[in-house]
Formats: structure tokens, C-alpha cells, sequence
């Protein structure tokens, strides 16, 4: 488990552009000690049953990365996860 105890997958790319309400949330992260992914654009496209278990399977496939980066992470640190569900710190 990550130092901060706890952390923070979303799927909410609105979090990611650095202006207004949404710049605010990120720093929010931060300043609490949060530790957030973000999955890629291409998890959540798409819609019906078949999709959910999809991305539930992929999700099962990169959790074990996940937990990895969240280990090793400082508190308040923003990772962005790539096509292949590895990890990349955001800055």
C-alpha cells in the first residue's frame, strides 16, 4: 500500500486541464496527500455490457502495476496510466 495509506483511480479527464475548477482538484490531491491514476481516454470508450467487462478485465490486468507505482510513490503524487496500463508521474 502506498505511504499516503489510500489512493484515487479515475477515469475524470476533466482533472487533467490545468485551469479552473479542475486545476483545483488536482492541487487538492496534492495538498492531502492523494495518490491518483488517471486511465487512458480509450478505457472508457465505447458503451453496453460487453464494454464493462472489458474494462473490469483490464483494469484486473494492470491493478498489479497500480499498486506497484502506489507503493513507491511520495503522497501527492498524479500518475496518467498509458495504453498498456503503465504508470507515468505527471508533473
Amino acid at each position: 500500500m502506498s505511504k499516503a495509506g489510500f489512493f484515487i483511480i479515475t477515469v475524470d479527464h476533466a482533472q487533467k486541464r490545468n485551469r479552473g475548477k479542475h486545476a483545483a482538484e488536482s492541487q487538492a490531491y496534492r495538498e492531502h496527500g492523494a495518490i491518483a491514476f488517471w486511465l487512458p481516454r480509450s478505457f472508457v470508450s465505447g458503451s453496453g455490457g460487453k464494454q464493462k467487462w472489458e474494462q473490469a478485465s483490464k483494469l484486473f490486468k494492470w491493478w498489479p502495476k497500480i499498486v506497484e507505482a502506489a507503493s513507491k510513490a511520495s503522497p501527492g503524487q498524479l500518475f496518467d496510466l498509458n495504453e498498456r496500463g503503465e504508470p507515468e508521474l505527471r508533473d
